[in-house]
Parts: C-alpha cells; sequence; structure tokens
C-alpha cells in the first residue's frame, strides 16, 4: 500500500475541511449558538454528503460530479439555498438559552428540531461547489488505486477540523451573552448571503458559456 498516497490524501482532506466555506461555517455557528449535540447533528448532515460524493467515486461515477451541467445546477441550488438561510438568520436571529432548550428535549419537538439541523447540513453539503470541485477535481486523481482504504482515510481527515470545531464552539459558547448570539447569526446571515451572490453569479456566468 503507497502510504505516502495515504499521508497525503489525508493532509488534502483535512486542509480542504478547514478552508473557510458553508459547511464549515454552520456547524460552527451551530456550535456557538445551540452547543455540541445540535453540532454534532449538522455534522452527521455535512458527513452523510460526503458520504454521497465519495459513494460516487467507489461506484466510479466520477464523472457526474465533473460534468459541467452538473455542477452548474448545484451551484444554482446552492445559491438560492444559502439566501434561504440567510435569511432565516437575519430575520430570526437565535435566543441561544431558548434554542439550547429546545435542542435538549428528549421529546418528539427536540428529535424533529435536531433531524431540521441535519437536514439543513445536508442541504448545504450537497449543494456546496466547493465540496463538489473538491471530490470531482481534486480527490479523483489520487483514487487510482486502494480505493477503500483511501476513502476511509478521507472520511478521517475531513471529520477532523469539523470535530475541532464543535468541541471548541461548545466551550466557548458558555463565556457568550445573549446579544453575542443575536450578531453571530447576524454575521452568519451576511456571510450566508455573500456565497449565495457569488455561486449565483458564477452559475449565471456558466449557464452564459453554454449558450
Amino acid at each position: 500500500m503507497d502510504n505516502l498516497g495515504l499521508f497525503g490524501i489525508f493532509i488534502v482532506g483535512f486542509v480542504g475541511a478547514l478552508t473557510p466555506g458553508p459547511d464549515i461555517l454552520f456547524v460552527l455557528r451551530t456550535s456557538l449558538c445551540t452547543g455540541a449535540r445540535a453540532a454534532f447533528a449538522a455534522f452527521l448532515g455535512i458527513a452523510s454528503g460526503w458520504a454521497i460524493f465519495l459513494g460516487t467515486l467507489y461506484f466510479g461515477l466520477s464523472y457526474v460530479l465533473g460534468n459541467a451541467y452538473v455542477q452548474t445546477m448545484l451551484t444554482f441550488a446552492g445559491g438560492v439555498y444559502l439566501i434561504y438561510l440567510a435569511g432565516l438568520l437575519l430575520k430570526n436571529p437565535v435566543s441561544a438559552p431558548t434554542m439550547t432548550q429546545a435542542y435538549s428535549n428528549q421529546t418528539n419537538d427536540g428529535v424533529r428540531i435536531l433531524l431540521k439541523t441535519y437536514v439543513k447540513a445536508l442541504g448545504i453539503n450537497l449543494s456546496n461547489p466547493k465540496a463538489i470541485l473538491f471530490f470531482a477535481t481534486i480527490i479523483v486523481p489520487f483514487m487510482e488505486v486502494d480505493l477503500a482504504a483511501r476513502i476511509v482515510v478521507l472520511f478521517c481527515a475531513l471529520s477532523l477540523p469539523f470535530l475541532g470545531v464543535i468541541a471548541l464552539g461548545s466551550a466557548i459558547k458558555n463565556y457568550l451573552t445573549p446579544k453575542v448570539f443575536v450578531w453571530i447569526d447576524r454575521i452568519c446571515g451576511v456571510i450566508f448571503m455573500c456565497f449565495s451572490v457569488y455561486l449565483l453569479f458564477n452559475a449565471f456566468v456558466s449557464v452564459l458559456g453554454f449558450l
């Protein structure tokens, strides 16, 4: 087995996950505002997106991720979805104590809210062009041999920064005031809006290129 190849793919995955983007921002925001349990639900949503991308590679369907039309459609969908999330964050900034209590609730309401967080995170990942390009153009060259082992190493490398963000956010959360939580949502809303404008612009440019 090519250990250098495994090490290389670990480094690429780790650095790729650390690069600022909607995925890690959503997990960080969830960790800061609502704690580790909700943030882990968000992480599972992101990780499920990775599993779909990696499954596509495993079954030899990397050409699907590399297709320009598919990338354009997902870019457009990602832009629209981030506008929706940005609107929610800007319109209804989180009340940290209330949301934490809701996420900690053992009733059906608590489970439903966790499931909603999971679905939101999955949607962010699947419509994230950064993730699509990462798997389609950067990861594919590393997947020529030992595919199963490399997928496991890559998944671990991607997970570590997110788990670190969850731990850091949960620790810092206890020292933040309610006003800070409101500003966290406002800042995240603005950043998501900027991401969405960038994605929609790129989708528009791609469509013009097809004409």
